[in-house]
């Protein structure tokens, strides 16, 4: 986790650590204040000494309960974020994996109520090049010049490739131009998930075109990770559950109004068969199980 921006608190629901929150926030009032330590900070608190708060802001020592609340009410929570700041203190001090993974989703849950999105049906024109989607993306942030020149040297394309797909932005609704700058008309995009729908199919096809066309590019640009697993049905669907999970942890944490320092990445996550199974439960009629798939 980077340093937050010092003009501003450090988002919690950036957070899945809260120590890294606690030291974050801790950074951005010390630089606020140089007056602000961790004796002035343990005043207020009420708590016995400076060395135990640092012990338990570093996480060398646990956040007890009386002190998370002094802690929420200090840091001027409002109710979403102080419901999340104590789920963060549980989750992050727990050790046993079962119970972890249920802090983990019901963080989620906190982080999918934060989130404010339009799920939009799939048009194959929209979805025909990934691009006019980065597209649209950009034009959601806050701090460039949206117009057709910064968006023809943000992505490499001609001014005729960015006319074209801010028209077809403009036909579906996702943009708006004001003067000779172009806004997003929502924050966030999700795209219904349509069994085998043909214009879904054609931008995840397009997509790993771009990922394989990158393999060029310094590792410094690009990561390739892969792995292998054997799951049965239900581990299959449970794998699907957790990875929703992740995505909403990445975007939540990730997620910024300021483009300016960054580059837009884009993540794929592929679960493909690479076997059958060699044995599966049938009822053929004549009591016969557990034999061979054909």
């Amino acid at each position: 986790m980077t340093l937050p921006d010092m003009k501003a608190p450090p988002d919690v629901k950036k957070y899945l650590d809260a120590n890294q929150y606690l030291l974050d926030f801790y950074a951005f009032r010390k630089n606020q204040s140089g007056d602000f330590t961790y004796e002035v900070w343990s005043k207020i608190l009420g708590v016995s000494s400076r060395s135990y708060l640092r012990s338990v802001v570093a996480g060398k020592r646990s956040i007890p309960e009386l002190l998370t609340q002094k802690l929420a009410d200090f840091l001027e929570l409002n109710y979403e974020d102080k419901e999340y700041f104590y789920l963060l203190v549980i989750y992050s001090q727990c050790r046993e994996p079962e119970q972890k993974k249920l802090y983990a989703t019901k963080l989620i849950e906190l982080l999918k109520r934060a989130v404010d999105y339009t799920v939009v049906s799939p048009q194959e024109n929209l979805l025909a090049n990934p691009l006019i989607v980065i597209i649209r993306n950009i034009l959601t942030y806050t701090d460039i010049k949206r117009d057709q020149e910064m968006l023809v040297r943000l992505t490499g394309q001609t001014k005729e490739v960015i006319a074209a797909s801010l028209q077809v932005l403009l036909n579906a609704g996702l943009v708006e131009a004001v003067g000779d700058e172009w806004w997003a008309t929502q924050k966030i995009l999700k795209f219904e998930d349509q069994a085998h729908n043909q214009a879904l199919l054609q931008y995840h096809e397009e997509s790993l075109k771009k990922a394989i066309a990158s393999q060029h590019r310094p590792a410094s640009e690009r990561n390739y990770r892969s792995i292998t697993l054997g799951l049965n049905e239900q581990e299959y669907q449970d794998y699907l559950k957790q990875q929703g999970a992740f995505i909403q942890s990445i975007f939540s944490q990730f997620d910024n109004d300021a483009l300016s320092d960054r580059r837009m990445y884009q993540i794929n996550l592929n679960l493909i068969p690479w076997t059958e199974a060699p044995y599966s439960v049938k009822n053929s009629g004549d009591g016969e199980t557990n034999s061979p798939s054909s």
